[in-house]
């Protein structure tokens, strides 16, 4: 069950409002207001440009962010992950003591990188709050696994073309 404090940071976060409570705060990346942070123990777990800095008029959008990356803080916590599992289309889930971000093994480390930030891909799909979102099996982590996927793209269209042809 995701507790009210993850639902309001998580607001705090997409809407760009400063957020403190407890162990978790909602505050803008010095330098660079259109930057929003979300911190647990001091650690950054996700940062985001809210949809409220969209150029498009009207902001159809809601609160969907124009970019989304979260990380695990080095903690693989259970907080940090609830935290996490508010924000829209991330589903972690931890299985054999590892942690999976939609279906995908978290990346631990690896590329040079001091921490394990993961993008996330945003799609316009309206916000729920109950605390998880529907995986998003289009998430690929790795260069091997995005050239498979577009191998089987290349693949499904030439046999649409070939099935028309015959």
């Amino acid at each position: 069950m995701t507790r009210k404090i993850s639902v309001e940071a998580c607001k705090a976060l997409l809407s760009a409002k400063p957020y403190k409570r407890g162990n978790t705060r909602v505050e803008p990346l010095s330098g660079d207001k259109r930057v929003w942070l979300m911190k647990l123990f001091g650690n950054t777990i996700a940062h985001c440009i809210p949809s409220s800095f969209h150029v498009e008029p009207a902001n159809l959008l809601g609160d969907i962010p124009e970019y989304l990356q979260i990380c695990d803080g080095q903690h693989q916590s259970m907080t940090t992950k609830e935290r996490l599992n508010v924000l829209p289309n991330v589903n972690i889930y931890q299985k054999d003591y590892k942690w999976y971000l939609n279906g995908w093994e978290w990346r631990a480390g690896g590329y040079g990188r001091h921490y394990n930030w993961e993008d996330v891909i945003v799609d316009y799909k309206p916000v729920d709050f109950r605390g998880r979102s529907a995986p998003v099996p289009t998430t690929f982590h790795t260069e091997e696994q995005v050239q498979i996927q577009k191998m089987k793209e290349i693949q499904s269209a030439y046999e649409k073309l070939r099935s028309k042809s015959i």
